[in-house]
């Protein structure tokens, strides 16, 4: 895991990349390495832990005037510094009447030359951003439908200047609208969202109780076989389970690679009828014991802590507002299960029981990963609109603080947070802590872990990430290009890890790879380098202040491509990815072709 770090250079980092983008060729490397690099040799790294703390009076009201010296920050019960600290609003403060604090606002972003592309962040704020996510995947077809025409109704009463994105969660996560505060594009937007049936649900149309056999039929059917029936069905059930929440982490993993660049507070408000896992304490997993993988405890834990270190606060909203313990006796219901069999006795005890347990188990996990977060869940409440603009709001208006961790043992370990406030009454919300993992950890992973990784990363259809910043110029093959396809890409060296080694030079090794496309999104051709550096310490001061280098030569038939540009962090397995396209001409592709 990497904590969370500051980008202060994200601007200048533009500017350098275009400057870069101007420049007729690349150098491949900064510094040529030996053919055996000595073994890393890791001193007191700075790593910056970043926690928001909303902070309400008692009758619930945001606190505007603390200073630094108002907050006590305990880590494992140790007091530690407070090296960063900041707060966040979306009104100037009432009593900060000789101060200037503007409303969240964008600035313009330069326009990009032809052939150049990027991930960097377009979408600038001095204020909290919002992020919120339908949930088709765990949330039955008519509930999507009146989770659409509510949610319509509630950006209408939006404040304004409010930043918010949209994401779809079905088989994949998809990014339907980019940060705007433009209520308009966003309700046209919303409006034109389908619902869809999810394949993994027992009754992908509503959140009633589907019937599996008739009572008609049941009646007929011998009791061994009938066990057999429900044994199967089961089993089904329970691999349909195991897809939504491997597909549902997955979708979280990918929101917190293509936040993690913008800075500051993200309210992620989860639109669903609740996540299928009952969770564990985030505290009680280790992810250093690979044991433990034997549930889904140590990915959720995974997931909430890359969450909590992108600065995403989960507002989880259940769909069904006010739901009933039991959904047995609804009208429609003919008084048996939904194997037929009658609603009575033990059956009827157990099948309550089972309701019961499931809509525990969700909004148990919705209520731990608001807590670990720092947000707030919101379930059995009918005013659906009111919980999304209280969310919206209750992020709004926030305190950050940044320490750099006394203890420089990274074993792995959950280290508790603890915030105290001198303010008399003052109640305060924040995420519970953090893992220390090693920021070498991801060199631990298979081959096979790798591959996977970057195979979903490259996946066009796949929401850009931001772990790691980037520019690249693709420019199609010409005389300047040797008639080859060029893609020379500028990374942001603050993202990289490097090493300082045995031999006082710094180590970074990263991977550069293009994917290609038909236009019908079909994978065609991959094309990687690796930029392998030893850099003398004028060298990384240089670099540090401009760009890593690489550079791809390639070889397309005519056609026009959409392509996927990837860079990957081999240490940390920080990714950074962004689409681009190239056209290659008859011409030129001639031309490249050996005579």
């Amino acid at each position: 895991m990497r904590l969370n770090t500051v980008r202060p250079r994200l601007r200048s980092f533009l500017a350098l990349g275009l400057a870069m983008i101007a420049m007729s060729a690349v150098g491949q490397n900064s510094s040529a390495a030996p053919e055996q690099q000595p073994l890393p040799k890791f001193r007191a790294a700075s790593r910056l832990v970043v926690v928001d703390v909303i902070t309400t009076d008692p009758k619930g009201k945001p606190i505007t005037a603390l200073k630094k010296e108002d907050f006590v920050l305990l880590e494992d019960g140790k007091p530690q510094q407070i090296k960063v600290f900041g707060f966040q609003s979306p009104q100037p403060p009432p009593d900060a009447a000789t101060t200037s604090q503007p409303a969240a606002t964008t600035s313009a972003v330069p326009k990009l030359p032809e052939h150049v592309f990027t991930n960097v962040p377009t979408y600038k704020s001095t204020g909290a951003l919002n992020v919120i996510l339908m949930d088709w995947l765990n949330t039955p077809n008519l509930n999507q439908t009146d989770a659409r025409l509510r949610l319509i109704k509630v950006l209408d009463q939006m404040p304004a200047g409010r930043p918010v994105a949209i994401y779809l969660l079905g088989s994949r996560l998809r990014l339907i609208q980019d940060f705007t505060s433009d209520q308009d594009v966003l309700r046209q937007v919303v409006a034109g969202i389908n619902s869809k049936n999810s394949p993994n649900l027992p009754n992908p149309v509503s959140d009633a109780t589907a019937s599996i056999i008739p009572s008609q039929i049941a009646q007929y059917i011998p009791a061994a076989n009938l066990q057999k029936i429900i044994q199967f069905e089961s089993r089904n059930q329970a691999a349909q389970i195991n897809d939504r929440v491997q597909r549902t982490l997955q979708g979280m993993n990918e929101l917190t690679q293509t936040l993690a660049a913008y800075p500051g507070r993200k309210n992620l408000i989860w639109i669903s009828e609740a996540f299928p896992l009952q969770s564990a304490l985030i505290s009680d997993v280790n992810f250093e014991n690979r044991d433990t993988a034997s549930d889904f405890r140590v990915e959720v834990a995974r997931v909430a802590d890359r969450l909590m270190s992108s600065q995403i606060a989960v507002y989880p909203i259940d769909v069904r507002g006010l739901t009933a313990v039991s959904d047995l006796f609804q009208i429609g219901n003919d008084g048996h299960d939904e194997y037929g069999r009658p609603l009575r006795g033990d059956n009827l005890l157990h099948n309550e029981q089972k309701l019961s347990e499931n809509l525990s188990n969700a909004h148990g996990t919705m209520d731990d990963l608001a807590d670990q977060t720092g947000g707030h869940a919101y379930y059995n409440t009918s005013d659906f609109g009111k919980v999304i603009l209280a969310s919206m709001e209750d992020g709004s208006t926030y305190y950050t603080l940044g320490y750099y961790p006394d203890n420089k043992n990274w074993d792995g370990k959950f280290r508790k947070l603890q915030i105290k406030s001198t303010y008399h009454g003052a109640k305060l919300r924040y995420r519970l802590g953090y893992f220390a993992s090693s920021p070498m950890a991801y060199q631990t992973e298979s081959d096979r872990q790798r591959a996977i990784d970057l195979g979903k990363a490259i996946d066009l259809a796949s929401p850009a990430s931001t772990s790691l910043l980037f520019q690249a110029q693709v420019l199609p093959p010409s005389a300047q290009t040797q008639n080859k396809i060029r893609v020379s890409f500028a990374i942001d060296p603050h993202g990289v890890s490097f090493d300082l080694a045995n031999d006082d030079l710094y180590h970074a090794d990263l991977s550069c790879v293009v994917q290609v496309f038909s236009d019908k999104g079909d994978a065609l051709h991959a094309e990687s380098f690796t930029v392998t550096t030893g850099l003398k310490p004028p060298d990384y001061d240089h670099v540090m202040k401009t760009y890593v280098p690489c550079r791809l030569n390639f070889v397309l038939p005519p056609g026009d491509y959409p392509l996927r540009l990837a860079v990957r962090d081999e240490h940390t397995g920080a990714i950074g990815t962004a689409n681009a396209r190239v056209t290659v001409t008859a011409d030129t592709a001639t031309a490249a072709q050996p005579h």
